[in-house]
């Protein structure tokens, strides 16, 4: 056993058969661990500091599940991909950070995921792409997709599997047509299978 795994049998005043039982049995597969605990950080913070090209995706990366990103800078010069249930948003209405892009796609391994982007600015693109699993809900609100993106589209919303993909709020700058391209999806949902709604 490692000292943390010492500590705990301590915390929690067991016997040390029972709790290295349950420990072996856990490293086994035969008894589920502990879900990790959702999260709020700001970026960039101590907790998630600005590393270069790909500081924000570190961050993302490394909260778990059904955490909060909150962006308290006003440009950060990179891309970010969403694959978990996650809100990433801005401090406040009045920062509206600006980031190149972000692409939301479906968790590996089945996990349903439930994603907010709200009051961020995208000089590029935003992309959803949910392809696996089913249920996933996306909420996009108070978004700005800008003039940066050298073809359209500015913004993809698109899903194969049962989903809910809300835009709410939100509006494309360009001079280009089609900067909005919506596949695959039905608006009013006849077949319980992608449901899309714009407020």
């Amino acid at each position: 056993l490692t000292q943390p795994d010492v500590n705990r049998m301590q915390a929690k005043r067991c016997p040390n058969v029972f709790v290295a039982i349950a420990f072996g049995l856990t490293s086994l597969g035969l008894v589920a661990p502990v879900a990790a605990a959702p999260v709020t950080v700001e970026y960039p913070s101590t907790a998630c500091p600005d590393t270069g090209d790909e500081g924000l995706q570190q961050c993302i990366d490394s909260v778990d599940s059904g955490s909060t990103v909150i962006l308290t800078t006003e440009i950060i010069d990179e891309p970010a991909v969403i694959d978990k249930s996650l809100t990433l948003r801005a401090v406040d209405r009045a920062l509206r950070p600006v980031l190149l892009g972000v692409s939301i796609a479906a968790p590996i391994g089945g996990e349903t995921a439930k994603v907010v982007v709200q009051d961020i600015r995208f000089s590029l693109t935003l992309f959803v792409n949910l392809s696996t699993g089913s249920g996933h809900s996306v909420i996009i609100r108070r978004v700005e997709v800008g003039k940066g993106a050298l073809e359209p589209p500015g913004m993809r919303l698109a899903s194969s599997v049962p989903a809910s993909i809300t835009l709410e709020h939100s509006f494309i700058r360009s001079d280009q047509e089609d900067q909005l391209d919506v596949l695959n999806l039905v608006a009013d949902d006849p077949d319980g299978r992608v449901y899309f709604r714009i407020v």
